[in-house]
């Protein structure tokens, strides 16, 4: 949740958090991951 919130509320950050534009690359990763995964338990039960 943090990484995708990074690109809001990128005029206060703290020290650990994610730049914003790397936070959101972050974000965009979880969801590819996401549904590649989900692609692949679909093909897999569909056959």
């Amino acid at each position: 949740m943090q990484s995708g919130s990074q690109i809001f509320v990128a005029a206060r950050r703290e020290a650990a958090s994610l730049a914003p534009w790397t936070g959101f690359g972050v974000f965009c990763l979880y969801a590819a991951a996401a549904l590649l995964a989900g692609f692949a338990v679909i093909n897999r039960r569909d056959t």
